[in-house]
């Protein structure tokens, strides 16, 4: 089972993201979501945690999603979510 800090860290990593895809993956620039991944995405983005958390399925498909893009998440996030040891990169 995923924690609560974890899935609340994994949507903002996925609000960061949308962010950076206000064009929905319209154009390819290497930034915000992949086609494939954006509706999912912004869809996630959009939700309040405590939603996600009551849905084991939501909140693992919010973290398996946070892992893909965790280079693009703002510092400590990927760390917050449990997507990697790395803390010491993010001082």
């Amino acid at each position: 089972m995923t924690s609560k800090r974890a899935v609340a860290a994994a949507l903002e990593i996925l609000r960061a993201v949308a962010r950076q895809d206000p064009d929905r993956a319209q154009l390819a620039n290497d930034r915000g979501f992949s086609k494939a991944d954006a509706r999912l995405g912004h869809r996630l983005a959009a939700m309040h945690p405590e939603t996600v958390c009551r849905n084991a399925g939501l909140a693992a498909e919010a973290v398996r999603l946070a892992a893909r893009y965790r280079r693009q998440a703002p510092a400590g996030l990927a760390y917050a979510a449990g997507l990697t040891d790395q803390m010491s990169l993010f001082d």
